[in-house]
């Protein structure tokens, strides 16, 4: 099966080392990071404020905080769940 949603290159990817075992995140030359469930196959939600290439993701605090870095220079932090 394939997760569908970025409009560019996927650059990177990353999944937690601990629970919630189910999601990963990746990020794109379209400059989203995309939170994914890889249970349902589906999108969880977008990540959107860089402004270039996502190059590099990692999680942290047990899956429920992800970094992104990006050509744009900022070091990002996100929820990986909506809200």
């Amino acid at each position: 099966q394939q997760l569908e949603g970025h409009t560019h290159y996927v650059l990177c990817v990353a999944v937690p080392r601990q629970a919630p075992a189910h999601i990963c995140v990746s990020g794109s030359s379209d400059g989203t990071v995309r939170v994914w469930d890889l249970q349902a196959f589906a999108p969880v939600h977008v990540l959107e404020g860089h402004e270039d290439r996502v190059t590099t993701v990692a999680f942290l605090s047990g899956g429920r905080t992800v970094v992104s870095g990006s050509d744009d220079a900022p070091v990002r932090m996100w929820g990986t769940r909506p809200g």
